[in-house]
């Protein structure tokens, strides 16, 4: 199925998929977070039509994890 078009640049209130990663490469560049901080994205509409599985696909190559109900993260 993959991840509806209509989300995927997003910018207006919410952030799409690619405006994630923006997002992330920007507290990279900052010094917030390094190279190796986990990063995770959240809150996904039903709206998109994605399954959990075409959003994995999306960010893996990104090194994003994408949460999930019950996710559980230890630190």
């Amino acid at each position: 199925m993959g991840i509806n078009p209509q989300y995927i640049d997003c910018r207006n209130g919410h952030l799409g998929a690619n405006a994630a990663v923006d997002f992330r490469n920007k507290l990279r560049e900052s010094g917030a977070i390094t190279d190796d901080t986990q990063v995770f994205v959240n809150h996904f509409s039903h709206n998109g039509n994605s399954l959990h599985k075409d959003l994995c696909e999306f960010f893996d190559p990104h090194e994003i994890d994408v949460a999930y109900d019950g996710l559980t993260i230890k630190i």
